[in-house]
């Protein structure tokens, strides 16, 4: 199982355009790539309320936000391989790149801090909806 968390640079906030492009991402890793077990786009959100008492900030972006956060679990290396060389992947930088700082070393991709990390233990409950 490969496990990471990325972090993309965004050079000026995440415009609507780019938060669209971010949950189509998502869906079509999903659609698309079958050993991609976790693909969890995230980007900053206010912090919550201390106390259940107070009332909820506003469901927005801070005046400019400043990445993007990808939580993504493979399968395995040949499926985190298939998600990198892939069209789904690729697509997006190409349609994307202009709201990413791009990667000085890697022409045409963003600039980001990928980590990847070994699973001691963990739970997953879903959510009441």
């Amino acid at each position: 199982m490969i496990t990471l968390i990325s972090r993309w640079k965004l050079r000026d906030g995440a415009p609507k355009e780019l938060l669209t492009a971010l949950q189509n991402l998502a869906r079509t890793v999903e659609q698309n790539e079958p050993e991609t077990l976790v693909y969890s786009v995230h980007v900053p959100a206010p912090p919550p309320p201390s106390s259940v008492k107070e009332p909820a900030a506003a469901d927005s972006l801070p005046d400019h936000a400043s990445e993007v956060v990808f939580f993504e679990v493979y399968k395995n290396q040949a499926a985190y391989c298939h998600h990198l060389k892939g069209e789904v992947f690729n697509q997006f930088v190409k349609e994307n790149l202009q709201y990413f700082f791009e990667n000085p070393k890697e022409k045409g991709r963003p600039a980001a801090d990928t980590q990847f990390f070994k699973r001691e233990s963990a739970f997953f409950r879903p959510a009441d909806q």
